[in-house]
């Protein structure tokens, strides 16, 4: 079973539900060649679903170059929503996802 670390699940749900977050939302992160604080986020990416944890990748431009950043899915579902950018999941990381979790109820 995935789970979401709790602050963080707390910050997704008050951003979805239009309230204050408590928790500053930063990159604790670094990319040689450019600053993530100051480059545009255009999407995130859930990328893969592997030992029953998914993986999410941040697409950001800056100075007209894209970049792709691996990042945890919880701090790239956050960000994509307070940026109000489009998540990304292939259909099929969703069904492995599915079948793998009905595997482990049973």
């Amino acid at each position: 079973m995935a789970i979401v670390e709790m602050t963080m699940g707390d910050i997704i749900r008050s951003l979805l539900v239009g309230t204050e977050s408590a928790k500053p939302i930063d990159f604790d992160f670094s990319v040689t060649g450019f600053d993530p604080n100051k480059a545009d986020l255009t999407s995130v990416i859930i990328n893969r679903f592997k030992k029953n944890v998914f993986h999410a990748k941040l697409l950001f431009t800056h100075h007209n170059k894209s970049y792709k950043v691996d990042c945890p899915p919880a701090k790239a579902i956050t960000l994509a929503i307070e940026s109000e950018v489009p998540i990304f999941v292939e259909e099929a990381i969703l069904r492995k996802a599915a079948t793998e979790i009905q595997a482990i109820i049973q």
